[in-house]
């Protein structure tokens, strides 16, 4: 049977190894300001990570069936939609306009 790390959601140890070793790989690379065009270009498993490991949660919201949940990447916001009852990602959107955080204004003080 395997165990779910609910850190980081991975279902293996080997699995948890390879995210804590591409970990240790970003944080030895010289710094890159990644672009929203950059981010959006990347594998979606790619994304997740970044946001794991380089991005700050800012904010949640529910509307409908639907969780929003708003990162901040340095220079810019990702804002991922997911389906609340069946747990998939449906949008991911990378944006540097502000506003775009007007929903989560409430949620932000």
């Amino acid at each position: 049977m395997r165990q779910i790390c609910f850190n980081c959601h991975i279902q293996s140890k080997d699995d948890h190894l390879a995210r804590r070793l591409v970990f240790a790989y970003f944080a030895c690379q010289p710094p890159y300001v990644m672009q929203p065009a950059d981010f959006t270009k990347l594998p979606a498993q790619q994304q997740l990570d970044t946001l794991y490991f380089a991005g700050d949660v800012l904010a949640n919201r529910y509307e409908g069936d639907n969780i929003f949940l708003l990162y901040n990447l340095r220079d810019f916001y990702v804002e991922l939609r997911y389906d609340a009852y069946n747990s998939h990602l449906h949008q991911v959107t990378a944006f540097r306009d502000t506003n775009h955080l007007e929903p989560y204004l409430p949620y932000l003080a």
